[in-house]
């Protein structure tokens, strides 16, 4: 760097001491004695070296420096700006305090993403919680009333099975009762069956016993007191 050049800086003359100071080894072959065999490259061909000390200014400067002599240029205008921007830069200390306080935006602004998105996924995950509850609530009410339609259908059949067995019973029952009261008759003399089918009546003391027959195997008693 030229001495007098402000710090992080770096003085610009003219073109060929610009190339000069930035530049060192740059340049291409030279021609051949025997007609045109070499050729002169293409400036994008043609390759760069720098000393330490120009790669370290560049650093400074925040800038790359130019590998081939087609981004010589490009180098130059680059620089030329860097320049121009250090006449209008804040102090130092402004500088870094922006900068601190960019940072510290950028860093406020990713932990708030992070925590929307934090609590975006807590809310998904509450939601698919509430979802898979109302889901095992509704089959285990579905379950439950299967579960009652089965046992009301279980009870209509048992009680319709136990209905039939009482009315086969009564059926049987009335069978054998005529049965045995035709049985009856036809072993009882004509005048007994008439006594027998007849209602007859006798007072002792002060009671009166009324005997009535109401059907082929019942009879009606009556005590009626005087």
């Amino acid at each position: 760097v030229p001495s007098g050049a402000p710090e992080g800086g770096v003085l610009i003359g003219r073109k060929h001491q610009q190339e000069e100071a930035f530049f060192v080894g740059g340049g291409g072959g030279k021609k051949g004695k025997k007609g045109k065999k070499g050729k002169e490259a293409s400036a994008a061909t043609v390759k760069v070296t720098h000393t330490p000390e120009v790669f370290a200014n560049f650093d400074k400067l925040g800038l790359k420096p130019p590998l081939t002599a087609a981004e010589c240029e490009v180098a130059i205008g680059e620089v030329m700006a860097k320049k121009a921007w250090y006449k209008t830069a804040p102090p130092k200390a402004e500088l870094k305090r922006q900068q601190e306080e960019e940072k510290r935006r950028a860093e406020e602004a990713a932990a708030e993403a992070a925590k929307k998105a934090e609590e975006e996924a807590k809310k998904a995950e509450e939601e698919m919680r509430a979802a898979e509850e109302e889901e095992r609530r509704a089959m285990a009410e579905a379950a439950a009333a299967e579960k009652a339609a089965a046992a009301k259908a279980a009870a209509a059949a048992k009680a319709a099975a136990a209905e039939k067995a009482a009315a086969k019973s009564a059926s049987s029952a009335a069978a054998a009762g005529s049965k045995a009261a035709k049985a009856t008759d036809a072993s009882a003399p004509p005048k007994a069956a008439a006594a027998a089918n007849s209602a007859s009546k006798s007072s002792t003391g002060g009671c009166t016993l009324s005997i009535q027959p109401i059907s082929e195997t019942g009879v009606l008693v009556s005590i009626t007191t005087n």
